[in-house]
């Protein structure tokens, strides 16, 4: 989707961020891109270290900023000032700090009933694991995703990017967005309570329901990194890819036409995702095998 100056679909709406790191950041810029009036509550005191992170550029663009001691009574006022006016407020302090400082959600909603709170925290705002910390790589391992990562038989292996964090960013902006299209029927606001924990898992998909129908562990590492992979869909596909500078002298290579039977990938739906790909791992031992 290409979102245009003219064309925000939220740029009706303004949004008070309280959040630091990466997980919050991210939703709030998710929401700036598409228009939304965000403004940054910073700690006085100088930059701080979000304006340090390399990063910053990019996690706080298209945001405006303020300086606030929300544990002073003078600036807690101001605060709710802000809110008094604002659609959503977002927080990723750990579960009870917004309490303390009197900016709880009953806090937040008596001066705006209509204020969307979204809190995002490593394990939800209740639980058994709800205060602990938690940083991308520990949430990484905890919902699964780096026993998917690595190669067969090594140690798992945190993905390259902060997936943990990215997707809470990316799961805390919709469900802002759904909580004030709620709020357009209703007319009540909402606390919007996002787990990055939920967040890792529910990116595990398939893999787990794997898991949950048969109990099955499905572990899909990285091929060896002397070779490469390449997923093809369609019969065609085969000659395209083959017909490249560097790879055609290897059209009719043997470990490519003759795996099962004398069957050829080049005609055989078997090979296919739409043939159900029977003979996919006849194709992958010919290939990766030092004596094919």
């Amino acid at each position: 989707m290409v979102v245009t100056a003219a064309g925000r679909p939220l740029a009706r709406f303004s949004v008070v961020d309280l959040t630091t790191v990466r997980s919050g950041p991210t939703c709030t810029k998710i929401l700036a891109d598409f228009g939304a009036r965000v403004l940054r509550v910073e700690r006085p005191g100088g930059e701080g270290r979000e304006r340090v992170f390399y990063d910053a550029a990019d996690l706080h663009r298209n945001k405006k900023s303020v300086a606030l001691d929300l544990a002073a009574p003078a600036g807690r006022e101001v605060f709710l000032d802000l809110v008094r006016v604002a659609d959503v407020v977002l927080e990723n302090f750990r579960p009870g700090v917004l309490e303390r400082l009197g900016c709880a959600y009953a806090a937040l909603a008596t001066v705006n009933p209509r204020v969307v709170l979204c809190s995002i925290s490593a394990y939800g705002q209740t639980g058994p694991y709800s205060d602990w910390p938690a940083f991308d790589l520990a949430l990484q391992a905890m919902g699964g995703a780096m026993s998917l990562t690595g190669e067969p038989g090594g140690p798992p292996v945190r993905m390259g990017l902060p997936m943990a964090d990215l997707a809470g960013g990316l799961f805390g902006a919709f469900a802002v967005a759904g909580a004030l299209l709620r709020r357009e029927r209703t007319g009540a606001g909402a606390h919007v309570d996002l787990s990055l924990l939920d967040c890792q898992v529910s990116l595990l998909t398939y893999i787990a329901q794997y898991f949950w129908t048969d109990g099955g562990i499905f572990l899909w590492h990285a091929k060896p990194p002397t070779n490469f992979c390449v997923q093809l869909l369609a019969k065609t596909e085969w000659r395209t890819i083959l017909e490249t500078p560097h790879l055609a002298a290897r059209i009719d290579d043997v470990k490519f036409c003759s795996v099962g039977h004398e069957r050829s990938p080049f005609t055989d739906n078997s090979y296919y995702v739409d043939g159900g790909g029977t003979n996919r791992d006849a194709l992958d031992l010919s290939y990766y095998s030092p004596t094919a």
